[in-house]
């Protein structure tokens, strides 16, 4: 069973999971479970649920899925808000190396695409894992050495010195900046 809604008031549990003043923003009600089989060999590629995709290297074959879920199962770090449904991807393939995960999303419903990073739920804690964004076609992509619950997510804040840089510090609304010497002091921070 799945569904979504793109209605900025939808309720979703729990609370503040996505955000309903945001435009457009996709919020989840179901959940939604799907296999599909890999083979061995390099460079193997499935999607288990039609807008993800995991290419690896497998050494034996086995079952990949992809459950999603408006259900966040760990709180994202302050600077990201979720912007689509959180996805587990599990298999049962022995892997080695990195996998590639490509999640796909509607830019059109997206206010600042550019701005989108994956997010993945390694060693107790959410980690940007994007190496791609393609904002025109909508397709995000990561590498990970591992497999867990993977989510895309807004940068609300910026992180670091280069999200500063030139006239960068403007875009920035939560918290806003005067000038580009206060985004540098609040990413020192």
């Amino acid at each position: 069973m799945a569904g979504g809604t793109f209605a900025h008031d939808f309720p979703t549990t729990p609370a503040n999971v996505f955000q309903p003043s945001s435009v457009a923003q996709l919020s989840g009600f179901a959940v939604n479970i799907s296999n599909t089989t890999v083979a061995a060999g390099s460079n193997q590629t499935v999607a288990p649920n039609g807008g993800t995709t995991v290419t690896g290297n497998t050494s034996s074959g086995g079952t990949t899925s992809a459950t999603t879920s408006s259900t966040n199962p760990n709180p994202v770090p302050a600077s990201f808000t979720p912007v689509s449904q959180f996805t587990d991807i599990t298999t049962t393939a022995s892997y080695t190396g990195l996998i590639t995960i490509c999640l796909n999303y509607n830019p059109g419903v997206v206010v600042n695409a550019a701005d989108l990073s994956l997010l993945h739920f390694q060693l107790s804690q959410w980690a940007d894992i994007t190496t791609s964004n393609n904002a025109t076609t909508g397709v995000i992509c990561g590498q990970a050495s591992s497999l867990s619950p993977f989510v895309i997510a807004l940068r609300i804040q910026p992180t670091s010195k280069k999200d500063c840089g030139g006239n960068s510090w403007r875009k920035w609304t939560n918290p806003s900046f005067k000038n580009q010497g206060q985004c540098l002091k609040f990413v020192k921070s």
